[in-house]
């Protein structure tokens, strides 16, 4: 009887035993498993919430009514399109400005017929005026100007040419009208000239005055031209226009 309840303890302690190293062992491999579960957690956490992720998208569009999905489509595209036809409008409103350049208006022309005083003005210098030349002049009495001058009087306005063979004036000549004076490299102008207008002076290198003269108007003198000293009796009503 001993015996066999010897056995029976012996062989309940090799259990015991066997129980124990059975739990010892698997613990240990838990352990280790644990590690490298919780390692690989940490690393596919991120796929793993994309997925999550995907997935619930998907059943999301898959819950969806594909008629309103349709009519919500054509609401944005529609919000899209009056968005851009606001802008086309706002966009026509703004008026464009066009720079029309001034026309140049042509200088006015005084034109004093009883001038008290000779004032001699320049008003625009577009080309310097070259050195008066002076040569001597050959004295006239007045009975021999008288003679030679009868009192010429011209009505209109006289144009002289050096290109072109035209009207010569003399001393002490009446114009009534504008005297042109073109296309010449050297003219003297007669004493006592009268001219009840303007003066023009076109391409001519060298104007020289013979003496005393009267210009009511203006004297207008091309960039191509120059005239001489003019004499302390004449008389200018206008200005000097270069």
């Amino acid at each position: 009887m001993f015996k066999t309840l010897k056995m029976k303890l012996a062989a309940r302690r090799v259990e015991r035993n066997k129980t124990a190293t059975k739990k010892t062992k698997p613990a240990a491999k838990k352990h280790s498993d644990s590690a490298w579960t919780r390692i690989w957690a940490v690393i596919t956490w991120p796929f793993r919430m994309i997925w999550r992720g995907l997935v619930a998208f998907w059943n999301w569009v898959r819950c969806i009514d594909l008629i309103g999905l349709i009519n919500l489509t054509l609401l944005i595209a529609i919000i899209v399109l009056f968005s851009m036809l606001i802008m086309d409008l706002c966009r026509c409103g703004k008026k464009t400005i066009v720079m029309v350049p001034a026309t140049e208006v042509a200088p006015a022309v005084t034109v004093v017929t009883a001038p008290v005083k000779p004032q001699i003005e320049i008003v625009e210098a577009s080309a310097p005026v070259r050195p008066a030349i002076t040569l001597p002049i050959q004295k006239k009495t007045t009975a021999e100007i008288k003679k030679t001058a009868t009192q010429n009087t011209f009505h209109g306005d006289v144009i002289i040419d050096g290109e072109l063979p035209g009207t010569k004036i003399s001393h002490c000549a009446v114009i009534n009208g504008n005297l042109y004076l073109q296309n010449m490299r050297k003219y003297t102008l007669p004493q006592g000239v009268v001219i009840n207008g303007d003066l023009y002076i076109r391409n001519v290198s060298m104007l020289k005055f013979y003496g005393e003269f009267t210009v009511t108007g203006n004297i207008y003198v091309t960039h191509n031209s120059s005239f001489g000293a003019i004499p302390k009796t004449a008389r200018v009503g206008g200005q000097i226009i270069l």
